[in-house]
Order: structure tokens, then C-alpha cells, then sequence
């Protein structure tokens, strides 16, 4: 009798140590299989940082090239009011010039 419950228990015991080899198996696949996603994301994000950094770069090139372009059009627009104001103010040099001729070829 004694005997029988030991070979009963042997056959349980191995029965589970069966099992939980499967279950290991399993388990270390998974892992596995883990590793390798783990390894592929990594691997991913890096490509993304670099581009976003290449991005980033780009963007602050266009915008700076952008600002460039906005102040070029703003001086533009403002060096047509200057000129005509530089050519109202040269032609009263001018003026003012000959009146000081004037003056001074009278005196």
C-alpha cells in the first residue's frame, strides 16, 4: 500500500515537472520573442530621433530663412517709402544747395 502512494506521488511529481518544463519552454519563447521587439522599438526610436532631429534642424533653417525673407520684404516696402522720401528731401538739397550758392556767390 505504502509502496502504491509512493509510485502514485512519483507519477504526479513528474507529471508537474512535465508541465512546468513546458511551461519554461514557453515562457523562454516568449522572452525571446520579447528581446527581439524590444530590439526592433529600439532600433525604431533611434531612426525617429534622428529624424526628428533632422527636422528640427530643417525647421529652424526655414524659419530663420523665413524671418530673413519677412524683414527683406519689410525693408523693401520701407526703402520705397525712404526713397521717395531721400529723393523729396535731395531735391530740397538741391535747392538748399544753390540757395547757398546763391548767397554765397553774392557775397
Amino acid at each position: 500500500m505504502e509502496i502504491e502512494k509512493l509510485k502514485q506521488e512519483s507519477d504526479r511529481l513528474l507529471e508537474e515537472k512535465d508541465a512546468l518544463h513546458i511551461q519554461s519552454r514557453k515562457l523562454a519563447e516568449e522572452s525571446s520573442y520579447a528581446k527581439e521587439l524590444a530590439s526592433a522599438a529600439a532600433v525604431e526610436l533611434k531612426n525617429l530621433a534622428e529624424e526628428v532631429t533632422k527636422l528640427s534642424y530643417q525647421n529652424t533653417k526655414l524659419a530663420a530663412e523665413l524671418a530673413a525673407s519677412q524683414e527683406l520684404a519689410k525693408a523693401r516696402a520701407n526703402g520705397s517709402k525712404l526713397s521717395l522720401n531721400v529723393a523729396n528731401n535731395s531735391g530740397r538739397q538741391r535747392i538748399n544747395s544753390r540757395r547757398i550758392v546763391m548767397v554765397v556767390d553774392n557775397a
